[in-house]
């Protein structure tokens, strides 16, 4: 499998903070000192970032672990869970989308509820 060739440089994500710095769906979020743009720029490339590592890196360890033990299973699972911190991290972050949140927000507790409600009854995550 092709490693994955980074598309958020700092140059790409300063030209894309510029371009999103007029967008009006983006700037409403702003506040003084902090742009929206140059948050969900620098998001951009925080996603790409975890998405590769995850991609190219931990998925195919994970696919081929025919004989892995349980517990070198365990660090490929915990390693995924990091990335995708970071990429909730970025999500909230950005003001921009917050809504994602939102959705989530008295859904699931401070602990991965393993597909169960609140209730207690098998649900989608």
């Amino acid at each position: 499998m092709e490693r994955h060739q980074k598309l958020f440089t700092p140059s790409e994500v300063k030209a894309l903070s510029d371009r999103l710095s007029q967008v009006p769906s983006v700037t409403r979020f702003d506040t003084p000192g902090d742009s929206q743009a140059a948050e969900i720029a620098h998001a951009m490339s925080g996603f790409e970032d975890s998405f590769s590592v995850v991609l190219d890196d931990l998925l195919p360890k994970l696919a081929h672990s025919e004989n892995a033990s349980p517990e070198e299973l365990d660090e490929i699972l915990l390693n995924i869970g990091e990335e995708m911190r970071h990429i909730l991290y970025h999500i909230r972050a950005t003001r921009y989308f917050g809504y994602l949140d939102d959705c989530w927000s008295g859904t699931l507790g401070p602990e991965p509820n393993r597909g169960k409600t609140q209730e207690g009854k098998s649900g989608q995550i």
